[in-house]
């Protein structure tokens, strides 16, 4: 295939929307000021369902210029992002069949500022992984999904460790993302700054990793129907039966209690939201 003298192949990431499409960005091709990245290239060509693709091909794929494609395209070459082969003086390229199988291949973008990925032909150990820490927001028929990590997704992932989960998620994406990774830590210790606890008497307290949430957050939202009085600065005596509008209340202002009191199994499955299976109790400071 031929285009003015201009033929591109190569390789990266990719950028899909929910219906399977590759999305100009309103700031310009590509998403903004650095122009099209390899991300989209790679999207285009699986748009395209082959290895290769013209400037034209590009620039229709992405509702653009032809002209704003071909500079695009120059500027990932010269990055050696791409590569590109000059076909215009025969009108027939050829490449090796199982390069075909590029647009069926297992491919993983993703956006860690919206904390979204975007996860094309996944295989089944890919999916399970990505059930642990993400939220399914919508798919196609062609096999894309499009993830998404909430803070409650990280709140009630079921691993004991931190590391456990950044594992499983190291496991999923192509290439380390340290802001994706340091948001996951935060929510990691926010959902560790509430716990509910058997008091040796027998009575439940509520307890704080420190005595500023206890002060500013729990006994700022919680009155005297919940709390009957403070302990200690990081512990209060809870109202028998109030638990579960202490989490309520906590959970909606974004802190998640954890529920770490002394309960048969019939008591802990009525007692209100489920907890993260981590009872791990870290005194660390509070890191909205």
């Amino acid at each position: 295939m031929t285009d003015t003298g201009d033929e591109c192949g190569g390789d990266s990431d990719e950028n899909e929307n929910e219906g399977g499409s590759v999305e100009a960005s309103e700031s310009g091709l590509g998403g903004g000021d650095d122009g099209l990245s390899a991300a989209e290239f790679r999207a285009v060509l699986e748009r395209l369902g082959r290895p290769v693709a013209t400037a034209s091909e590009v620039a229709r794929v992405l509702e653009s210029t032809h002209a704003d494609a071909t500079d695009a395209l120059d500027a990932l070459a010269r990055d050696d992002r791409i590569g590109r082969v000059d076909a215009s003086g025969d009108p027939v390229v050829w490449y090796p069949a199982e390069l075909d199988a590029f647009a069926d291949r297992e491919h993983v973008v993703a956006f860690p500022d919206r904390r979204e990925l975007v996860v094309d032909q996944p295989a089944q150990v890919t999916r399970a992984r990505l059930t642990q820490f993400a939220h399914l927001r919508d798919t196609n028929r062609s096999g894309g999904y499009v993830y998404e990590i909430r803070a409650e997704d990280v709140w009630w992932a079921p691993y004991e460790r931190l590391d456990e989960l950044l594992r499983t998620v190291r496991a999923v994406l192509p290439e380390h993302t340290p802001g994706l990774e340091e948001w996951i830590e935060r929510q990691w210790d926010r959902a560790r700054q509430f716990a509910l606890t058997t008091h040796p008497d027998g009575y439940t307290l509520l307890e704080a990793a420190s005595a500023s949430l206890m002060g500013n957050v729990a006994r700022q939202r919680l009155d005297a129907d919940q709390l009957h009085a403070p302990v200690s600065d990081t512990e209060s005596w809870v109202v028998e039966g109030a638990e579960s509008e202490i989490k309520r209340t906590l959970y909606e202002a974004g802190y998640p209690v954890q529920d770490r009191r002394e309960l048969d199994s019939s008591a802990r499955r009525a007692a209100g939201r489920r907890s993260p299976r981590s009872v791990r109790w870290r005194r660390s400071a509070a890191r909205p």
